[in-house]
């Protein structure tokens, strides 16, 4: 349940982030697969009882959308599958448990980009 709302909560700052930036002017069709890269970086300073814990760590996955449907009106269903996930501990022992992303969600989107809502198909946790 928990990572349901985390997974909700990521795809709406991610979705609002855009919208801010500007307008998604683009028009899906169905069948079409786009795929990325992204890559995540964190460096962690933190004081404990042993002293100053630095941690860096890296985390990059290649995300895939399959569009499924375009309504008249341009909506599109798709599913979003996230392939290759690789967290990588650069140095201390830090975790990024907290960002997590399924291997796969279905999801709807508006004619703007924005997204309307989203289902977990796969998840891991």
């Amino acid at each position: 349940m928990f990572s349901l709302l985390f997974c909700a909560l990521v795809l709406v700052l991610l979705s609002s982030s855009v919208e801010a930036q500007s307008i998604l002017h683009y028009t899906f069709k169905p069948e079409e697969r786009l795929k990325y890269h992204y890559k995540v970086s964190r460096s962690l300073d933190a004081m404990g009882k042993r002293g100053l814990d630095e941690s860096v760590t890296d985390f990059e996955a290649d995300p895939e959308w399959l569009i499924n449907d375009v309504s008249m009106n341009g909506e599109a269903t798709a599913v979003l599958t996230n392939r290759e996930r690789k967290e990588t501990y650069l140095s201390g022992h830090a975790r990024m448990n907290s960002l997590h992303f399924t291997p796969q969600s279905e999801l709807s989107i508006d004619r703007n980009g924005k997204l309307m809502f989203a289902h977990i198909l796969i998840d891991d946790t």
